[in-house]
């Protein structure tokens, strides 16, 4: 926080720090973190304790728990629980997906002025962000319609079970897409990383998936009516 005094840039830092945490994406700055969208340390930090409270405090403790292995990366994913498994790698996939949208639609828009490095690092801050937290490091009003309605969906999906992020969550997705994926292929039983899943759960987060899209539908309507 260049231009600060010491006290300031230390109660920004750590208010900051919280926030990104607990994805609440609150900040002091009047102009939140758009003055920072080409600051390496700021963005990476922020986007680092965002995922960590997305991802829940059950995938933390599993990590942690096998912590000694994550010198190997396949024995290390190996050795996580499936739930674990099916965070992590729902939570990369979306990241990914999202950087890529946004930074292929404004390519040429708001993030024409940035070079091919910046643009990839404010696109990969608004996917992380978008999802669980809310920052942002650019004029939201001025993005694509692509990018928005793709942060829209992001936001719908959400955090994971046990984390400090709302949303329908990365496992219900997750299982939602391998229940059509199951379905397409013509099998009885869905499976991740060779492990069957439960038709119960699949079952509840085929129910929960539709409440959500129902309660937002519902929502949407009536903000077009009264605004």
């Amino acid at each position: 926080y260049s231009g600060e005094s010491f006290g300031t840039a230390l109660y920004y830092g750590i208010f900051h720090s919280v926030s990104a945490f607990c994805n609440a994406g609150l900040s002091v700055i009047p102009d939140g973190l758009e003055g920072y969208k080409t600051n390496v340390v700021m963005n990476f930090t922020i986007t680092t304790l965002i995922i960590l409270g997305g991802i829940g405090f059950w995938v933390i403790k599993d990590i942690r728990k096998n912590q000694d292995k994550i010198i190997t990366p396949k024995k290390f994913f190996y050795a996580l629980t499936l739930h674990s498994k099916i965070v992590l790698s729902t939570t990369f996939f979306l990241i990914v997906i999202g950087t890529m949208v946004i930074f292929i639609s404004d390519f040429m828009g708001i993030l024409a002025q940035y070079n091919l490095t910046e643009k990839m690092m404010i696109s990969y801050f608004q996917s992380v962000t978008s999802r669980t937290a809310g920052f942002n490091t650019i004029n939201i009003g001025l993005m694509s319609s692509t990018s928005l309605l793709f942060i829209v969906i992001l936001m719908t999906i959400g955090a994971s079970p046990g984390s400090t992020g709302g949303g329908m969550k990365t496992t219900t997705f997750a299982i939602i897409l391998q229940s059509i994926r199951s379905t397409l292929l013509g099998k009885s039983t869905l499976e991740f990383f060779k492990r069957s899943i439960d038709s119960s759960l699949v079952l509840k987060s085929t129910a929960l998936g539709i409440i959500f899209l129902m309660s937002i539908s519902l929502a949407t309507g009536a903000l077009l009516v009264f605004e």
